[in-house]
């Protein structure tokens, strides 16, 4: 935990990896959502917490000619790496760096607010960003349900493998939010935006999308949950031993997509 983030992933060695799953499993309604809005040539856009940068690269790709796009996050390793003429990559803190004033068309983010203190404050400040008329578009997950196998009586998984598993994660690391995605909609309410909607999603999850995300997500506080004597060695051992085998499809969270639009006078 650092600063005013709640589960600070920044030096693990593989966060990339990590980053990489979650772009697999969510940039499809992602960019379902934004060509919905009617993203394209000219507009103005902000990707808060970017990441490794997809949807930046697919907003700077989208609104070209005469559009651009500033990606900003903590860590901007990955983001550097992009080359967009559209594109410009800022290190920023959200939670403590104010942004420009009526400056976007769009401002972006994903899997973001549920890792701060306060996102209330840091959605504050994306619609400050927004120009009369520009949108934003909040995403996250919301576990409606267990984690579950898609393959129930796989001799190497069996539901009681995983489902223990995902259920301690959220139990003793409280900063996680199993519900979040149904908390986004508030937030443009609050801020009085209007042409207010939202869309749910979940294919079967792979190993190269949600299922690999959950898999390094359980990876990365492994030592925590040992620790915390929610899981023992073998547990964990039979929960990777499923999610990496190429049959390890699970009944993924939810994606929730919410969009509001700063309101023309």
């Amino acid at each position: 935990m650092t600063g005013n983030y709640q589960l600070d992933q920044r030096g693990w060695a593989r966060e990339p990896e990590r980053l990489r799953a979650l772009e697999n499993a969510c940039d499809p309604q992602t960019t379902a959502v934004l060509n919905r809005l009617g993203v394209g040539p000219g507009w103005r856009c902000l990707e808060v917490g970017a990441g490794a940068g997809s949807i930046a690269a697919w907003l700077a790709d989208t609104v070209t000619p005469g559009g651009t796009v500033h990606a900003v996050d903590l860590d901007t390793t990955l983001l550097d790496q992009l080359a967009r003429p559209a594109l410009t990559v800022e290190r920023l803190d959200i939670t403590t760096t104010e942004l420009p004033t009526h400056a976007f068309d769009l401002v972006h983010a994903r899997c973001l607010l549920e890792h701060l203190h306060d996102p209330a404050a840091a959605v504050h400040r994306m619609v400050a960003a927004l120009r009369p008329g520009g949108w934003l578009v909040l995403e996250t997950f919301d576990m409606l349900w267990d984690q579950l196998p898609a393959w129930p009586t796989h001799p190497v998984s069996g539901q009681d493998a995983v489902t223990p598993v995902y259920r301690a994660f959220l139990e003793h690391l409280p900063a996680v939010d199993r519900h979040g995605g149904r908390s986004l909609i508030e937030h443009l309410y609050t801020h009085r935006l209007d042409n207010i909607g939202g869309q749910l999603h979940a294919d079967l999850a792979d190993l190269h999308g949600a299922s690999r995300w959950l898999r390094l997500n359980v990876e990365r506080f492994h030592a925590e949950l040992l620790a915390s004597g929610a899981l023992s060695v073998d547990q964990l051992d039979r929960f990777y031993a499923f999610h990496d085998q190429p049959e390890a499809w699970i009944t993924p969270p939810l994606q929730v997509s919410v969009w509001g639009r700063h309101p023309q006078d």
